[in-house]
């Protein structure tokens, strides 16, 4: 099934989940499928060199130079709604419907830290600097006080 699509951060290109993941020029229209298979959901880096899809609840991070896996994120108790990089590209943070959420680190390939947010975890996004995350909720929404370097928390906020 084919997901949403998303435009790159500086707003040239736009990637569609089909089965494998289709770059588009937006200016030309001009596509391009890179052949990386994908799920329903993507999210790509600050720098709009690398993406990371949803592939059988497992996240797989791919560079699209090379089109090369760099990472497998595996161990999501729930299913896998959403996904945010943070702005410096070292980390990513994942939300699960079983009201999970992981910040990877991607230099290990593993999480730093798991929030416990009470409603599933259905939107993501980090500030410019990286010391927030909000994370949109079935209950309202949190904001997530957080470090730069590898998304750790430092304390949370509840907000409704």
């Amino acid at each position: 099934r084919a997901g949403a699509p998303v435009i790159s951060p500086d707003g040239k290109r736009l990637a569609l989940p089909q089965r494998t993941i289709l770059l588009v020029t937006i200016a030309s229209g001009a596509a391009i499928d890179t052949g990386i298979a994908c799920g329903p959901l993507l999210a790509w880096s600050a720098d709009g060199q690398k993406i990371a899809s949803l592939t059988d609840n497992e996240v797989h991070v791919h560079d699209l130079a090379t089109k090369q896996r760099t990472h497998r994120l595996v161990g999501h108790r729930g299913t896998v709604g959403s996904m945010a990089w943070s702005p410096d590209g070292r980390s990513l943070a994942v939300g699960c419907d079983d009201s999970t959420l992981l910040f990877w680190h991607l230099a290990t390939s593993r999480p730093t830290a798991e929030v416990e947010l009470h409603g599933g975890a259905f939107s993501l996004g980090f500030s410019d600097d990286g010391s927030c995350l909000v994370a949109g909720t079935m209950k309202g929404y949190r904001i997530l006080r957080t470090r730069p370097f590898g998304g750790r928390l430092s304390s949370e906020q509840p907000r409704k």
